[in-house]
């Protein structure tokens, strides 16, 4: 009986160690999963919100998180190369998608008579400007629509004569979004539309000023912004990210306007006006 209760013991080792191996562990439960990658900076920066630095060195006086892992899957994000993916270095000249079909881009001139829907031919992802200028006395209706004819915006709505500068921006958001393909112009009268890369427009630093609809870059943080505006009808400021998307409202008024507002930081500036206006930081 002894002899026998030895085996069975010993059975029951040799079978315990046996599947030991198949166990799991604390360490393999604990296991630490791969470094997120992001396909744009809108999407990266709603998680690190002043961008992600590969060393302390990097860092410098910035406020980006430092981690080395999360850096080198996102380093095409690192567009200026100073060791900080989605600093504001990389928001100005843009990253991704947009930045890369910005280069491949070359400015064209479009010109009519009558209404007429033309095809851009603008790359995936590619955030533009069109210049647009129109003599026709009963006014003009610019709108811009995706590959499907949906409707993204309504960028002009004049009743006589216009001349002024709009963002061919992108509908929907990061996670669905809509390409620019046709502009539609509705009007009778002369009409000449110039579409360039959006990063072709001027910066804004400290204040600028103008007449009528405008489109200006911007690098900077969230400000606030002393707004002056001469006109009698509609007038806004809105923020677009660098992918096309928008960010915010920051004025959206009627008739004049003599006031600060708080401005989200973001890529491009779209003033929206038929008089005079001018922006500034506030002191």
């Amino acid at each position: 009986m002894a002899k026998y209760i030895r085996h069975s013991v010993a059975i029951a080792v040799v079978v315990g160690l046996s599947f030991a191996p198949f166990l799991p562990t604390s360490a393999q439960a604990a296991a630490p999963s791969a470094p997120k990658k992001f396909t744009t900076c809108t999407a990266l920066l709603k998680v690190y919100k002043k961008g992600i630095a590969s060393t302390k060195k990097a860092k410098g006086k910035s406020k980006s998180v430092v981690n080395a892992a999360v850096y080198r899957a996102n380093k095409k994000l690192d567009i200026d190369k100073n060791g900080i993916a989605c600093d504001k270095g990389d928001l100005l000249v843009g990253s991704g998608a947009s930045n890369v079909a910005s280069k491949k881009f070359t400015t064209k001139t479009f010109t009519g008579a009558e209404s007429e829907v033309i095809t851009l031919g603008l790359p995936a992802g590619m955030v533009a400007v069109a210049t647009i200028d129109f003599d026709g006395a009963d006014g003009v209706t610019v709108s811009t629509f995706d590959a499907d004819e949906t409707l993204i915006d309504m960028l002009v709505s004049s009743y006589g004569p216009y001349s002024g500068t709009v963002l061919l921006g992108r509908g929907g958001d990061i996670d669905e979004s809509f390409d620019v393909v046709t502009l539609d112009i509705s009007g009778e009268g002369d009409w000449k539309v110039k579409v360039s890369a959006a990063t072709a427009v001027p910066v804004f630093d400290r204040a600028i000023e103008g007449d009528g609809d405008a489109v200006y870059r911007y690098a900077g943080k969230d400000i606030d912004l002393a707004v002056d505006h001469q006109g009698e009808d509609a007038f806004s400021v809105r923020v677009y990210d660098k992918d096309g998307f928008l960010v915010e409202r920051t004025v959206d008024e009627y008739g004049e306007v003599n006031d600060i507002y708080p401005m989200t930081a973001g890529a491009y500036i779209v003033v929206t006006a038929t008089g005079q206006w001018s922006l500034a930081k506030s002191k």
